[in-house]
């Protein structure tokens, strides 16, 4: 289960607060000291990287997703964060200017297991590359006041005489922005219904007949496994690069998956639950879209306020 920087697509659950990703991702800028440099404004595997042909996105058609910040929201808050961490990288002379925030998901929606056979075929089971973590071309000199992070690993706490943030101009901006944004009721509504819906459609008649039917399919490929999740947990996912096994065995689940139609199955029944539980508690999940149209406003606030 994954959540894409600078994205609320959460692979596995919605609702991780969008203002508190901030991936690691950066590009160069120029350092006190050094040769001036053009600062750059994105890296060409952040720029290539796509979903597959074959990508299924689940999690944003869920009915839950309507109280998600909108695709706007999360590019403005984006925006402002970097805004932020771009003006106090400048405060300590160093010139830096963020990668553009993502405008979609870079891989297909695992909430219900790995969904694609283009990226089974290549990494198995783990993760595709994150562009934005990834090829970062961040000097440890430029880490230094980016993240608070010293060569060797440690905190940083100084730099060109200025004391350095904790967790750096990029951790700092994150906080700063998070501090001034709205979060009532609601927002712990919709995470609560999220993972109880989730987990509720796990026992769910069809879902639990589909898994057999999954696992009978696997078996007839020579693979005993009771269901995706035992797959996939059965490989370790710490390895840098699949094993050929594993690039095997994941394959062989996406064949079933579509042959069993699991994946349509288990979100047409995660579907139904969370219907249920938004029309009990509609009042403040309402709130909360209004508590995230508050907090892009105050974004944009941000955002004008540094031009």
């Amino acid at each position: 289960m994954r959540a894409t920087t600078g994205w609320m697509a959460a692979v596995g659950l919605l609702f991780l607060t969008a203002a508190g990703c901030g991936g690691q991702g950066g590009h160069e800028g120029v350092a006190p000291g050094s040769s001036p440099a053009p600062t750059a404004t994105g890296s060409p595997a952040a720029a290539a990287r796509k979903p597959p042909a074959d990508a299924e996105q689940y999690t944003f058609r869920l009915p839950i997703a309507a109280y998600s910040y909108s695709t706007a929201e999360q590019n403005v808050i984006e925006r402002a964060k970097n805004a932020l961490t771009d003006s106090c990288m400048a405060a300590f002379g160093v010139t830096y200017r963020s990668p553009a925030p993502l405008s979609g998901p870079i891989s297909a929606d695992r909430r219900y297991g790995i969904s694609s056979a283009v990226e089974a075929e290549e990494y198995g089971y783990h993760l595709p590359p994150d562009p934005s973590l990834a090829d970062s071309a961040v000097s440890p000199d430029i880490a230094r006041v980016l993240y608070g992070k010293a060569p060797d690993g440690s905190k940083e706490t100084t730099y060109a005489g200025k004391t350095v943030p904790a967790n750096g101009c990029r951790g700092k901006a994150v906080a700063d922005l998070g501090a001034k944004f709205r979060e009532g009721a609601g927002a712990s509504v919709a995470r609560d219904i999220s993972v109880a819906a989730y987990q509720q459609s796990e026992k769910d008649p069809r879902v639990v007949a589909a898994v057999r039917k999954w696992s009978a399919c696997m078996k007839g490929k020579g693979l005993s496994y009771s269901s995706p999740t035992a797959a996939a947990s059965s490989f370790s996912l710490k390895s840098a690069n699949p094993s050929g096994k594993e690039r095997t065995t994941a394959v062989a689940d996406i064949s079933c998956k579509r042959e069993t139609h699991l994946l349509d199955i288990w979100f047409t029944a995660e579907s139904g639950i969370q219907k249920a539980m938004i029309r009990e508690h509609r009042a403040a999940l309402e709130g909360l879209k209004k508590d995230h149209a508050a907090n892009a406003d105050t974004a944009r606030a941000v955002l004008a306020r540094q031009r």
